[in-house]
């Protein structure tokens, strides 16, 4: 299997320079950092990846919201444009 350069930020763009980021990234994230945090000897490093996990927490929570306001809005504005086109608006 073919291995990709390593991303070292001098002159290259990154991997997926711009790709969203959804919820489940977030939530993946949080895993792996409560994953890590459990298995850690020390108390101050465990502690700064469950704060890690929280905030990723956090913005998966505002991932998810900020994708229901965006369907909800989209189909707002498709209602009101079929009422424009019955003649209703």
């Amino acid at each position: 299997m073919a291995r990709r350069p390593r991303f070292d930020g001098e002159g290259q763009d990154a991997p997926d320079a711009g790709a969203p980021r959804d919820a489940i990234y977030y939530l993946q994230l949080a895993r792996q950092a409560r994953r890590l945090a459990a298995e850690h000897a020390d108390p101050d490093v465990a502690r700064r990846l469950r704060e890690s996990a929280v905030r990723h927490e956090h913005m998966a929570r505002k991932r998810k919201e900020d994708r229901a306001k965006g369907k909800r809005r989209f189909v707002t504005r498709w209602r009101a444009f079929l009422r424009k086109l019955r003649g209703r608006g």
